[in-house]
């Protein structure tokens, strides 16, 4: 929240002790997001590109798939890396 941008290469993850649905909302971000489910398998399960809100009352991104981790990256470059639903994520390391 109150990002005004993301570096190039940059990540957040959210790590939930629970697999669930997990819902997010954009309220007081700046800057547009893809958000990347995945579940504790690393599979992708839902992808959503979204967008900044100062309303008081924000879309609520709610996945139809349960997840235990939440990828946010830049605006669209899930689509730029051919990102889709089930591919499997491969971690490389802990930053």
């Amino acid at each position: 929240m109150n990002r005004d941008t993301l570096a190039e290469n940059s990540w957040m993850i959210f790590i939930f002790d629970n697999y669930d649905i997990h819902k997010f909302w954009m309220k007081d971000t700046l800057i547009p997001l893809d958000m990347i489910r995945l579940s504790s398998w690393l599979d992708v399960v839902y992808i959503a590109n979204a967008v900044p809100c100062k309303q008081a009352v924000c879309p609520i991104y709610s996945p139809d798939q349960k997840s235990n981790y939440v990828l946010e990256i830049a605006w669209w470059e899930a689509s730029k890396a051919w990102l889709k639903i089930w591919d499997k994520m491969k971690k490389k390391g802990v930053r």
